[in-house]
């Protein structure tokens, strides 16, 4: 009788992440955003998010502003805002409050870039009405800011899912290491 082999025990630093397998429709839809073709991208964010939110999986949003992002480069102004809405509740409704202040500021500053100051209001007047006071008046709420001693050190896109890579808009572990929003891989500072 053969015996098998023994494999070392591989053991994970502690916040490292093995890269994870990806879904073939988001590298997909990381390459027609790039292609600027926006239309087929978005609806492949969409389809994407939804399926995320019905499984639980934390990078549902992301993929929800991404394609909030697509549709509003087609012009397709309602279904952006639609679409932004669904982010900011999942992440609402699960108390994900420092995600949400990080993600509403980063949306409207990329949106007033964009001079898109009708869906700036809109932002922020769903924050308004949707956000409760303790939480706006929270040191959370209060206290998020955006490392700006990150800023373009980190590749431009994933190497595990090719997904853009903004150091704005990424969670850092520490001042060399991130994490990608749509595939939750480790990323590292060049």
């Amino acid at each position: 009788m053969r015996r098998r082999p023994i494999r070392p025990i591989r053991r994970r630093m502690f916040g490292e992440r093995q890269p994870v397998s990806i879904p073939p429709k988001l590298r997909e839809a990381h390459k027609l955003y790039a292609a600027g073709e926006y239309q087929e991208a978005a609806k492949i964010y969409l389809l994407l998010a939804d399926k995320a939110v019905l499984r639980n999986i934390p990078q549902a949003p992301n993929l929800y502003f991404r394609s909030s992002a697509a549709f509003l480069k087609t012009d397709k102004v309602e279904e952006a805002k639609a679409v932004l809405i669904k982010g900011f509740s999942w992440l609402s409704e699960r108390k994900k409050s420092n995600k949400l202040k990080k993600s509403a500021d980063f949306t409207i500053d990329r949106l007033r870039n964009d001079n898109q100051q009708d869906l700036v209001i809109f932002v922020q007047d769903w924050i308004s009405e949707n956000v409760p006071d303790d939480v706006k008046n929270s040191s959370v709420w209060k206290k998020v800011t955006v490392p700006q001693d990150h800023s373009m050190r980190l590749p431009s896109n994933c190497g595990n899912c090719g997904g853009p890579v903004n150091p704005r808009e990424v969670d850092w572990f520490d001042a060399s290491t991130a994490v990608c929003n749509y595939c939750a891989c480790v990323i590292r500072n060049s």
